[in-house]
């Protein structure tokens, strides 16, 4: 995901498929999940998700818990 994507507007829609791949490099070997994703809800971006034990191991980076399966709803007053 380019770092100029915000990691909270991303979308995971419920039917993507993810691909669990193991990285030996990553401390001593981590599986990592892997799928496109959507920024701004529709253009698709390469998502890497770490597991958050070994995400403080890492180089800085953006992180978050949860990926949304549909664009957040803002009332027009929020914006």
């Amino acid at each position: 995901m380019p770092a100029s994507d915000d990691l909270l507007c991303l979308v995971l829609p419920r039917e993507a498929d993810l691909c669990v791949e193991h990285r030996a490099g990553l401390m001593g070997g981590v599986a990592v999940l892997r799928r496109k994703a959507l920024a701004d809800a529709e253009r698709p971006v390469a998502l890497t998700a770490v597991p958050y034990y070994a995400w403080a191991n890492r180089e800085k980076g953006a992180m978050t818990v949860w990926v949304g399966e549909a664009p957040l709803k803002v009332p027009p007053s929020a914006k």
